[in-house]
């Protein structure tokens, strides 16, 4: 079977029974695999675990009926969580906000952006000697400062 429509057959299989109980065990037992050849082929062709997948969609899912009336226990069986605790729980590893304050603020926190380190700076660091330190901090204080603390 071509690599494409499996991965296709899955994730249809997914987003259309996400609010039902879905295991890694019952999904590898669809596709022919055994439990541990499925986990690996899923994160190596999804990116992502099998669990994380499927608690992202839910969590998404739940993301919109939060705007709703619904009560939060009901939200949590409708998107596919055992209970209200397994919702919490996901929410925050997602969205890092618990669900009754997405709801009462009715907006996530930004996203902290990726630190990226320029490897360049980092080999090209300078130490300074104990009298380099000093007159250094002199300067700043001097220049920012109308006068240099004791001691400087």
């Amino acid at each position: 079977m071509d690599l494409q429509g499996r991965m296709e057959r899955i994730s249809t299989y997914i987003h259309e029974n996400y609010d039902q109980k879905i295991s890694l065990d019952s999904m590898a037992s669809r596709e022919g695999f055994s439990r541990t050849y499925f986990s690996h082929f899923f994160k190596r062709n999804f990116g992502i675990t099998f669990k994380d997948y499927l608690n992202n969609l839910r969590c998404e899912k739940a993301r919109t009926l939060l705007t709703t009336k619904e009560n939060l226990l009901n939200i949590s069986y409708m998107c596919g969580f055992s209970d209200i605790r397994s919702l919490n729980t996901a929410f925050v590893k997602f969205y890092g906000v618990l669900p009754k304050d997405y709801r009462r603020n009715n907006t996530l926190p930004p996203k902290p952006e990726p630190i990226s380190f320029n490897q360049d700076e980092i080999d090209n660091q300078v130490f300074y000697s104990d009298q380099g330190s000093f007159d250094i901090l002199r300067y700043y204080f001097e220049k920012h400062f109308e006068v240099v603390p004791i001691g400087f």
